[in-house]
């Protein structure tokens, strides 16, 4: 997902386990295994990413997180209730794919372009940010797509605003005839 609203149902689906992101999951465990070991909580990283699943899996992450969000100003029973607690937009448009084949390439920072101009940033300073807009359901490198499957799913303020969304996104994505091997979620560890 890109969008404010959107990443944090990504985050609480994960969280509360209603529909796990694996990528969010792995990424999770690996940088959070990382971060115990390297803070002396974890003998090392394999034994971190075990702590860090153990505590996504008991429901301990999600309650940590509830209780972030409470030590903020936000909501105490966010956790229970996000879906009711989030905003939606008015407008969900599918993002057909306009051809065959596989994705090769993303532009990444086009998209975040694209999320900013549905109003999911400022352009400029005393801009509002609409937390409800940006993208769900983005199609990942190396996945086959057909003519007319969805790339993504617009959420927008305006129809307008889905127009150029829609001309962004698939503007964002290229396709090649051969398979394309998918990247791995961590590539490297620096030290």
């Amino acid at each position: 997902a890109a969008g404010n609203a959107l990443e944090v149902i990504e985050v609480m689906e994960t969280l509360t386990g209603t529909a796990v992101n694996a990528d969010l999951w792995n990424l999770t465990a690996a940088l959070g295994g990382e971060a115990l070991a390297l803070g002396g909580l974890a003998t090392d990283a394999m034994e971190g990413v075990s702590l860090i699943e153990a505590a996504l899996e008991s429901g301990a992450a999600a309650e940590m997180f509830g209780r972030m969000v409470a030590a903020q100003g936000g909501p105490a029973d966010f956790v229970d209730r996000w879906p009711d607690r989030l905003p939606s937009a008015p407008i969900l448009r599918e993002v057909p794919c306009p051809g065959e084949g596989f994705i090769s390439a993303i532009d990444g920072f086009a998209l975040g372009q694209a999320v900013v101009h549905l109003g999911g940033g400022r352009l400029r300073d005393g801009d509002k940010v609409n937390p409800a807009v940006g993208f769900s359901e983005l199609a990942s490198l190396g996945q086959e797509m057909h003519r007319g499957v969805p790339l993504a799913i617009i959420h927008a303020a305006t129809e307008a605003a889905a127009d150029a969304a829609e001309r962004a996104v698939q503007a964002a994505y290229r396709l090649t005839d051969a398979p394309v091997e998918e990247p791995v979620l961590v590539y490297k560890r620096i030290a």
